[in-house]
């Protein structure tokens, strides 16, 4: 019984990556990896921003929130990084769209990185202090970084 996964057609037409998994066809290993490759690199900066706000947040160096105001103020640039979220993500799909996705990933891991520089802001100088605006400020430069580096897996392959 010939099926899709078995049939002759399906071996001749893509390549095959150590043997197992079996790439379609015009998908290079190259291109396979890149993606997993991403993939491991955005899960590292969006678990490691997380715990760099929390930590921010309540460090004595920095913003020297109590628990409770740490909680309730990361709360709040949670649910604001929601919202923006939802805003941008058909602007940056439309961008991605425009200037292709090299240069939208380049825009996009540049402002990752300067989000990283950014995050102990008031270490900087007396009038970052606060954590209004200021680190909204970053949040929101992390969130459009983040949204257009996200994204580039979703756009279909053929634009």
């Amino acid at each position: 019984m010939v099926t899709k996964f078995s049939s002759t057609e399906s071996l001749i037409s893509g390549s095959t990556l150590w043997g197992t998994i079996r790439l379609k066809k015009g998908i290079t290993v190259r291109n396979y990896l890149g993606t997993c490759f991403h993939n491991f690199v955005m899960a590292f900066f969006m678990n490691g921003t997380e715990l760099l706000q929390q930590t921010a947040l309540i460090d004595p160096n920095f913003y020297k929130l109590s628990t409770e105001d740490a909680l309730e103020y990361n709360s709040n640039l949670t649910l604001f990084d929601l919202f923006v979220r939802i805003l941008i993500t058909a602007k940056y799909g439309a961008l991605i769209d425009k200037y292709g996705r090299q240069k939208m990933l380049f825009i996009g891991y540049t402002f990752l990185a300067l989000v990283f520089f950014l995050f102990p802001i008031n270490a900087y100088g007396p009038i970052f202090l606060n954590v209004f605006p200021w680190f909204y400020l970053i949040r929101f430069l992390y969130v459009n970084a983040s949204m257009c580096i996200i994204l580039m897996p979703l756009i279909a392959d053929y634009v």
